[in-house]
């Protein structure tokens, strides 16, 4: 190749070579971007899952100690003289199935986006969380022991301080695992870990 020739060709090879580094630096800019987008939606997704867990299982809970207390007001020879003279209406079994599926539906449908959205560390907690409270429902159905069935039909039902007890470690366990949900959802989100019982009454 001639001096003229090579006088000729290096500019192009130059404008090329520019034009190939920028479209190369594009294209990495342009990947970047969508790899840091697709983790802003997978980072959104997360948190929107989490804090919904949190929300319901507390919903169920509150219904639970509802259910307990309702095993304690509503039953007993009064209850029945009221049911009988239509001061209120007997219990329906049926609408208190309803009555709790209205609130476990939405904790299960918040307990299947974590399990697919959320890393291994928050399926585990989530699990946690929603076990202890199928433990407390649980708890919340199960008859009260402290008196004779017969002064159980005639005062109602009565839980023994062993079942008190037992009710709020589950409640007391149930409060550590949702705030440990709860640090994980921050710190995975960029959030900074907060203490939840600051601010609270002793």
């Amino acid at each position: 190749m001639s001096a003229v020739e090579l006088h000729v060709w290096i500019p192009l090879l130059a404008a090329f070579g520019a034009s190939a580094l920028t479209g190369v630096a594009a294209f990495g800019v342009s990947a970047w971007q969508a790899s840091r987008a697709e983790k802003d939606v997978l980072a959104t997704q997360r948190r929107h899952a989490y804090s919904r867990l949190l929300a319901v299982t507390g919903n169920v809970v509150h219904s639970a100690h509802v259910l307990r207390l309702t095993q304690e007001l509503r039953s007993g020879v009064g209850e029945g003289i009221d049911v009988a003279l239509r001061v209120r209406k007997p219990l329906d079994p049926f609408e208190l199935g309803q009555w709790m599926r209205n609130d476990l539906e939405p904790m299960y449908s918040a307990w299947s986006e974590v399990w697919t959205v959320g890393t291994p560390e928050a399926v585990t907690l989530g699990n946690r969380v929603v076990d202890l409270v199928g433990q407390i429902v649980g708890e919340s159905t199960t008859k009260g022991e402290a008196r004779h069935p017969v002064a159980t039909w005639l005062l109602g039902a009565k839980w023994t301080e062993e079942q008190v007890e037992e009710w709020h470690d589950l409640v007391g366990l149930l409060a550590s695992a949702r705030r440990d949900l709860a640090d994980l959802a921050r710190r995975e989100t960029g959030l900074e870990v907060a203490n939840f019982l600051s601010g609270r009454a002793n």
